[in-house]
């Protein structure tokens, strides 16, 4: 909107704080600023949000964990089938060793089933198809 008695477009800024108290904050409560050498609302908005958040969370908790199991793992079934069945060090003493080298394919082979599976599913629009919505907005597909 246009800032009545001048030709400058009106505009917002939001300036979100840190309140750890602050929930989601109430709008009736925001302190609004207005500069009319700029046609500029400044609104002050506090927020739990705009604290600085803990980067760890169960995220990447779970991350560490499955990465402290997996070379838990791999350390103790490497240990155990190099002493206990006397298997060479390397391929060898890797606990379910067929598995790990197959893995890169099994990928590959899962990957290209998807595709194929959800390519040969999607029904593509043949020629040109206009459509004209209410929103103002004219999409094309090709």
């Amino acid at each position: 909107p246009v800032h009545e008695g001048t030709a400058k477009q009106s505009r917002v800024t939001l300036q979100f704080h840190c309140d750890p108290t602050g929930g989601t904050g109430d709008p009736d409560e925001y302190p609004v600023e207005f500069d009319p050498h700029e046609c500029l609302y400044t609104v002050y908005w506090p927020t739990e949000y705009a604290c600085e958040q803990d980067q760890g969370g169960f995220g990447w908790t779970f991350v560490y964990m499955c990465f402290f199991g997996f070379v838990m793992y791999t350390s103790i079934g490497c240990a155990y089938n190099h002493v206990r069945l006397r298997q060479n060090l390397g391929w060898d003493a890797m606990p379910h060793s067929l598995f790990w080298r197959n893995l890169p394919r099994l990928v590959q082979d899962g990957i290209q089933f998807t595709l194929s599976h959800f390519s040969s599913n999607v029904q593509r629009p043949s020629g040109t198809h206009r459509n004209d919505n209410m929103d103002g907005v004219e999409y094309e597909w090709n």
